[in-house]
């Protein structure tokens, strides 16, 4: 009976063993993800740093550094602590800086409290089970010695009865002594098996009170750090706005700025045209229009300067107002280098002279008849020749 009972305790006993094992595999899993989460929380505080560096430096000294922030010193790239104590939150630059010091913080706060817990969580129950169990398998391995050896004995017994024999004085005195041991064991056995069971049930059962602490910490971290980072970077939104207002006045568009950058590197050196430009802004009515009165507003050098000029001029105005009314608001960079390109060359000094000179003739030639004017000299002829309109120009003084 005594056997039988040492047996049952032995098959709860490997259950319980087993839930441990099972519960020591999901708490090493943890600690593993849980050291990797806060070195994800250190790289990524280090990356997202670094973007900001990387931001302001490219912003420095444009229209945009303002924006992106001042790239800090030396001694805070390399990782020194920064003053997040500057009230100046109005650049990306100075936000991360401000969340990269608090993460900082908050990292080896996740490390001491919850890391090192669940550490030395998996080192009192590993420790004291382990240890447990292997005293109780001494314990049982007693046992079932001094039980195999009884009952060798008593079977001894038994046979030599059977054959009418007496038995054997030295068989009776070592049957008692070891039916003593085997007493004593099964006590020890069962004494230290229920307190390795309710040790057990305490572990794994009731696990969750050790749990506990983890699962509060976890949520807390969580709910300080998103409340912080949503404090601070709540101040990013006078940032998206100026950059937005900075694109709004400039006319900015990612995808056809960057389009347009790759058209000009297509024209290269040579100064030739891209193919889609031709085959969109050229057949366009307003551009046309605009490329057509410029055109016909070139100095011919073969006619005079009286006052069939000053009808074309006119004439030329007149057609030059009905197309800026036609033209679209907003040009985009590559239809302006194409309208510049098919413009007409502005005066020269020595033309402008000629006409104030051709006008004080013309009003002397009321009272008696003059002969025509002489053709403009070689120098003038090849000053129009030389086109001097030029695209970037028109962005001279302007932000973007």
């Amino acid at each position: 009976m005594g056997h039988k009972m040492a047996t049952s305790k032995k098959q709860s006993l490997d259950v319980l063993e087993s839930d441990f094992k099972r519960m020591r595999a999901n708490i090493r899993q943890l600690i593993e993800a849980l050291r990797a989460q806060h070195l994800t929380l250190l790289r990524m505080n280090e990356t997202r740093l670094k973007v900001a560096l990387r931001i302001a430096a490219l912003a420095e000294g444009s229209a945009i550094g303002e924006e992106a922030g001042d790239v800090p010193p030396t001694a805070v790239q390399n990782g020194a602590t920064v003053d997040d104590t500057d009230p100046d939150l109005s650049s990306y630059m100075a936000v991360h800086s401000r969340v990269s010091s608090r993460q900082k913080a908050n990292a080896d706060r996740f490390l001491k409290h919850i890391v090192e817990y669940a550490i030395e969580w998996e080192k009192v129950i590993v420790a004291r089970v382990t240890t447990s169990l292997k005293t109780s398998e001494n314990l049982r391995r007693d046992l079932d010695h001094y039980a195999s050896k009884v009952e060798s004995l008593k079977l001894e017994c038994n046979k030599a009865i059977a054959r009418g024999r007496m038995v054997d004085g030295k068989v009776t005195t070592r049957l008692q002594r070891n039916e003593e041991k085997r007493s004593q064991a099964k006590t020890e056995y069962d004494v230290f098996a229920a307190g390795l069971m309710v040790l057990l049930e305490e572990v794994c059962v009731r696990g969750w009170k050790d749990l506990h602490p983890i699962l509060l910490k976890l949520a807390q971290f969580d709910r300080t750090t998103s409340g912080e980072e949503s404090g601070v970077f709540g101040h990013l939104t006078g940032v998206v706005e100026r950059l937005q207002r900075i694109g709004s006045e400039c006319g900015l568009q990612p995808n056809a700025r960057l389009r347009e950058l790759g058209e000009l590197a297509d024209m290269g050196v040579a100064g030739g045209r891209p193919q889609a430009l031709n085959s969109s802004l050229m057949e366009s009515p307003s551009s046309q229009a605009i490329v057509q009165s410029h055109s016909q507003g070139s100095y011919d050098q073969n006619e005079s300067f009286h006052g069939h000029q000053q009808h074309q001029q006119q004439q030329q105005y007149n057609n030059n107002e009905r197309d800026l009314d036609a033209m679209p608001m907003t040009l985009s960079t590559t239809q302006m280098i194409s309208v510049a390109e098919h413009s007409a060359p502005p005066p020269t000094m020595d033309m402008v002279e000629d006409s104030f000179r051709q006008t004080s003739i013309d009003d002397e030639s009321l009272s008696a008849p003059s002969a025509p004017p002489p053709p403009p000299p070689p120098q003038q002829q090849q000053q129009q020749q030389q086109p001097t309109s030029s695209y970037f120009s028109t962005c001279v003084g302007i932000r973007c």
